[in-house]
């Protein structure tokens, strides 16, 4: 906490503001803020073996979360004082300078304000899981149902001219238009997505999974709410092959693979993008005030998820006794449709529209050589 280092806070015991407008200890001494948080955070999750297919479970997970927040702002009107000044620039305050005048301050006092807050949110999964293995043959397959809503609520009302400084309630403040104020809003997003995986690998040796997930999101207008990003991963585990034997001695894996996958992204974006919006506000007209509404921002029906596309080559290496480890990877990566606020000349009225224009390309290499090891009881890396 810094105070103008030209201005004592205080002059014979009075609060003073001779050469800046404020003092910062006087609005602290004078004003208090106090906050109530709540959060209720539960979570359910059940499991079922399906006794009639063997391999086969579901699980269920229900999470509900609840957020609550109540703010109190109350301030008091305070007086400061303007003290005599020496001085060739007069910025010279005596310790025994006597009062020229005052300053009430009201901005920051007089008044009491309250804040509500409530944000409540669940998310449903629920999926089914199928893994056997048929001699040499290892099957796996994956389902899932995801669901998201969040529901916000904000309030808050104000009150100046306080009948007395000691009743910090909304009722003690005036009726009167000028010195009362509230607002608020309520808000809602949604998400919903299916994700399946299937899986396949042989003798250990040959690796197959395909993916797919699909997405909606209240972001977007209905004609684009949805898109799906698949994804292909193959991998051959060459140690494995009988004619790598005279060498597993020494190496212990040896592994290629190679992936391709979409994936998406809707990040960065306000609650309702994709709408037109409309504020609310005043004027006098004819000496009488008049409610109104306009234009906000202008909503694009056309926005869409960011897609990305990842092509991916990699060798994996284990050797002595899996103590030396080397990984190797490379990797082009295109993403499209960014979504990027465009530029607008100020006559255009409005916020700067979400766009789906960007395309970045990244492609690179990236290497890793790991040593592990252990002494006796002593583990180094």
């Amino acid at each position: 906490l810094n105070f103008p280092s030209t201005e004592p806070a205080y002059v014979n015991g009075q609060p003073n503001a001779t050469i800046y407008n404020w003092n910062i200890l006087e609005a602290i001494k004078n004003g208090h803020v106090s906050k109530k948080h709540n959060t209720l955070n539960t979570k359910l999750s059940a499991k079922w073996d399906i006794p009639w297919v063997e391999g086969l479970t579901a699980n269920a997970m229900f999470n509900y979360r609840r957020y609550y927040e109540n703010e109190k702002q109350a301030g008091k009107k305070y007086t400061l004082y303007i003290h005599e000044t020496s001085g060739g620039h007069n910025h010279i305050i005596r310790d025994d300078a006597p009062v020229v005048g005052t300053r009430t301050r009201t901005e920051n006092g007089n008044f009491v304000r309250k804040d509500f807050n409530e944000t409540s949110a669940y998310t449903l999964n629920l999926q089914l899981n199928y893994n056997r293995t048929f001699g040499k043959h290892d099957i796996g397959a994956m389902f899932l149902y995801e669901q998201y809503e969040e529901f916000g609520d904000k309030f808050w009302a104000q009150r100046k001219e306080l009948l007395s400084s000691s009743l910090e309630q909304l009722f003690a403040g005036s009726a009167d238009s000028q010195w009362k104020d509230a607002d608020g809003n309520e808000s809602e997003i949604g998400r919903i997505g299916y994700v399946g995986r299937v899986n396949y690998g042989f003798d250990n040796r040959y690796l197959l999974e395909a993916n797919f997930r699909s997405d909606a999101s209240s972001r977007f207008a209905k004609g684009s709410r949805w898109s799906t990003f698949p994804s292909v991963a193959a991998a051959w585990r060459i140690s494995q092959e009988s004619f790598m034997k005279g060498i597993r001695s020494w190496l212990d894996d040896l592994k290629i693979r190679a992936s391709w996958g979409q994936t998406g992204s809707a990040t960065g974006l306000g609650l309702y993008p994709s709408y037109t919006l409309i504020s609310t506000g005043g004027l006098i007209l004819n000496n009488t005030y008049q409610q109104i509404a306009s234009l906000k921002t202008i909503g694009n029906q056309e926005l869409t998820w960011e897609h990305s596309d990842m092509l991916n080559f990699g060798l994996d290496v284990k050797v002595l006794n899996s103590r030396l480890n080397f990984t190797g990877e490379y990797y082009i990566k295109n993403t499209k449709d960014i979504l990027l606020e465009m530029p607008v000349p100020l006559e255009y009225g409005f916020g700067k529209p979400n766009m789906n224009v960007g395309e970045v390309r990244n492609k690179g290499w990236e290497l890793s050589l790991s040593w592990n090891d252990r002494i006796n009881d002593f583990g180094y890396s």
